[in-house]
Order: structure tokens, then sequence, then C-alpha cells
């Protein structure tokens, strides 16, 4: 790739990136993984702490933290897993989901500001272009869902995610 098509990359990801974070930071108060694990509860009901853990590139402490700090905020509940008592799952509660709403809307709101400028034909040639991108860009399952950790599933999912189709067993 020649360097200033780099430069542009680079650049244009760390502004999407930023759009992201911010619109994040705004529903859930602060910046960190909180809004990411909502979000990933509200796509993955019922998910184990080692899972969400994995999702989200947490420590196991700072998994159980971040999701006490979800049921001390009334976002989330724990659950003990039917199957193997040792674990516990974690369910949203109404708030929790109507926060994964707002937190998701606001991403596509920050998202569709940056790209603005952009023709709708540009912009579908830009999402076909970053598709193929991320299908090339073969990952395990955990890696994919942590690229993955702030999507709206319901928009992009399994069949027609390309990072999905990335992931290698």
């Amino acid at each position: 790739m020649d360097q200033f098509a780099n430069n542009l990359v680079g650049t244009f990801s760390l502004l999407v990136s930023d759009a992201v974070a911010d619109s994040v930071a705004s529903v859930v108060g602060h910046e960190g993984a909180l809004g990411a694990a909502v979000a990933y509860v509200f796509a993955e009901p019922g998910v184990g702490i080692e899972r969400l853990r994995l999702s989200l590139g947490l420590s196991q402490p700072a998994a159980v933290r971040l999701v006490g700090q979800m049921v001390e905020a009334g976002l989330a509940t724990r659950a003990t897993d039917a199957t193997d008592r040792r674990r516990a799952q974690v369910y949203l509660t109404r708030r929790g989901r109507d926060v994964a709403d707002t937190l998701l809307a606001t991403r596509r709101n920050a998202i569709d500001s940056v790209l603005r400028g952009l023709s709708p034909a540009e912009q579908d040639s830009l999402a076909a272009l970053i598709a193929k991108a991320l299908a090339q860009a073969k990952t395990d399952r955990a890696h994919g869902e942590y690229r993955c950790r702030l999507c709206d599933v319901r928009i992009c999912p399994q069949p027609r995610c390309p990072v999905e189709a990335s992931c290698q067993e």
C-alpha cells in the first residue's frame, strides 16, 4: 500500500473509532468496557462471564468486576447456570436493554455523521471494500467477537457478517 494511502486509512480508522467511543461514553457515562459489555450481552443474553471476558479482551477478575458494575447500575442480572452451578450467566434488565438500544442507535448515528459527506453509492462501495478486508483478516472466534463487540447483530446477522466468515475454529 502506498504510504499516503496507509496514513489515510489509519487516520480514518481513528476518526471512526473516536466517534464510536465518544458516542458510547455519552450513553453509559464513561469510557471503557461497560458499553461493549452491554452491547454484547444484548446480543448474547445469558452469556457466561468467561465468554464475555474473552469477547471483551478482559482478565477474569476485570470481567467479574464489570458484571458487578452492570448489576449495581441496574443494567444486568446474574443467574446461576442451570447446567453448571459454578458458572454465572448474565442477562440485561429492561433498563439494560433500553440502554443497549440507545447505545447502538447513538453508535450508528456517530458513524453516519462520519460518512455524511459520501453519496449513498460511495458509502456502499466503502462498505463492500471494508467487508472484503474484514473477510480476509482471518481470526479465531474470540478475536472475531472482540472485533464485533459493539456491533448491532440484528443488522449484521451471522450469515452476512464478514468477520464471522473470517473466523477459523
